[in-house]
């Protein structure tokens, strides 16, 4: 028996706000995509001739500390409360209860080797994989 003490890695945190970022281009917060190709701009109008673009999708939302504080995307903080935590205090209502089995999922397919758990809506933190 090892005692040594798992630890998140950066790279595991960053591929957890990855992941965040994207589920959250889902539920529309990130940046408008015309299916066709054509620029939208914030209103979800086409640049070119100000039609509306009615089958807009999202790319993943922003992320940094700058687009947190903003509400337009989430940011990674690596050592809240002895573990990272993915924080977005602007996004949609409880967010990161909402989203940790989606989350959660995908990071298992990618064999990121972490588990996610809400600390509250506002924060997803992240835990070594210490079972397997």
């Amino acid at each position: 028996m090892t005692t040594k003490t798992r630890k998140v890695t950066q790279k595991q945190a960053e591929a957890t706000l990855a992941t965040v970022a994207a589920w959250l281009g889902t539920k529309g917060m990130g940046t408008p995509k015309c299916p066709k190709g054509r620029e939208v701009d914030d209103h979800l109008n086409h640049v070119d001739d100000g039609s509306e673009c009615l089958f807009v999708t999202f790319g993943p939302a922003p992320t940094g500390q700058d687009a947190a504080y903003r509400g337009l995307g989430p940011e990674l903080v690596m050592d809240r409360n002895d573990h990272p935590t993915v924080l977005l205090e602007g996004g949609p209502y409880d967010w990161a209860i909402d989203c940790t089995y989606e989350v959660q999922a995908v990071l298992d397919r990618k064999r990121v080797n972490v588990y996610v758990e809400p600390y509250a809506g506002y924060a997803l933190s992240i835990f070594p994989r210490w079972w397997s």
